[in-house]
């Protein structure tokens, strides 16, 4: 029963979220500036976006499975994958997304990767992406 009910929780949240949401913006006035942008939007270059962004994700989740592989930590791609999304989902969600590794190393720690192991793992995946922004 309990299982249930967290399930249903964890459906009803986020539908009770955008309808907080959508009712703000209601409540505004500003749903025909939203209805305008959306018009305005061209669908190629939203796709464009959104495919970006999925491939962000999947060699940020490569990244890590490597690094999860270097360490004989025997982690699939999908739970790296999963990982990788549940850090950005926190990242997103918290002040100078700061959440976003603390997410990752707790989700590592439940797959059984020792804390050290995840948390120098991490600091690796940290260095990378600095060091790719340094290049680029």
């Amino acid at each position: 029963m309990r299982k249930k009910q967290k399930h249903i929780i964890n459906g009803v949240v986020p539908v009770l979220a955008m309808i907080i949401v959508f009712a703000f913006i209601a409540s505004r006035g500003e749903l025909e500036n939203v209805a305008n942008a959306l018009k305005a939007v061209r669908p190629f270059f939203l796709l464009f976006g959104l495919l970006l962004i999925c491939a962000y994700w999947l060699f940020e989740a490569m990244i890590l499975h490597r690094l999860l592989d270097s360490a004989k930590e025997g982690l699939s791609f999908w739970k790296s994958l999963r990982i990788t999304l549940a850090g950005q989902f926190f990242n997103g969600i918290t002040p100078f997304a700061s959440g976003g590794q603390p997410a990752q190393l707790y989700m590592l720690h439940r797959q059984n990767v020792p804390l050290g192991t995840g948390a120098s793992i991490l600091t690796k995946k940290f260095i990378i992406y600095q060091a790719a922004l340094v290049l680029y």
